[in-house]
């Protein structure tokens, strides 16, 4: 009698429901992962993130190239004057990574903007420090480059960002 209530209480383990097991555990996983990049606010650190900064770059970095290249010189802003010194790759990059990393909060558009635009404005200022001052320039890439978590390594260039504490993130893709 003791016999049966153990076979009872231990239930076979088959082939099919170890599989299922495994595959719960990871749609757990891959859903654990996407919460945490949302609640970082790092979207683009996902894999379809990534994903799609690499299927929209090119194209959105040509259309950049040539929404710049059809400015005329005269009465040009300030804006229109730092975007041209940017390379239009570097400016996709960042404009896809800040949009990708905001794009489930709950802002509109003129918040979106907003973060976009100072992602790139601070992409400019670093540009210009380590154009225009060694010592700076080499300390903020030497400084992005140490950081933990935030670096994304390639080949030709590297995504860093500051700690979102305080003042905000701060992007530097080092070309």
């Amino acid at each position: 009698m003791q016999n049966e209530q153990e076979k009872d209480v231990i239930k076979e383990l088959t082939q099919s429901d170890l599989n299922q097991d495994m595959v719960d555990l990871g749609v757990g996983r891959y859903r654990a992962r996407i919460e945490s990049a949302k609640k970082r606010e790092a979207e683009s650190e996902t894999k379809y993130g990534q994903r799609l900064i690499r299927g929209g770059l090119p194209t959105y970095s040509k259309a950049i190239k040539e929404m710049v290249d059809g400015w005329d010189n005269r009465n040009s802003a300030l804006w229109q004057l730092g975007l041209r010194e940017m390379k239009p790759s570097v400016i996709g990059f960042i404009v896809i990574k800040a949009v990708l990393d905001c794009i489930t909060l709950k802002k509109n558009m003129a918040a979106v903007s907003h973060f976009v635009g100072s992602r790139v404005e601070d992409q400019h200022r670093c540009d210009f420090l380590v154009k225009n001052n060694e010592a700076k320039g080499e300390g903020i890439v030497l400084g992005a480059q140490r950081r933990r978590g935030g670096c994304v390594s390639r080949p030709t260039r590297s995504l860093c960002q500051a700690p979102r504490t305080g003042g905000g993130a701060t992007s530097l893709v080092v070309v």
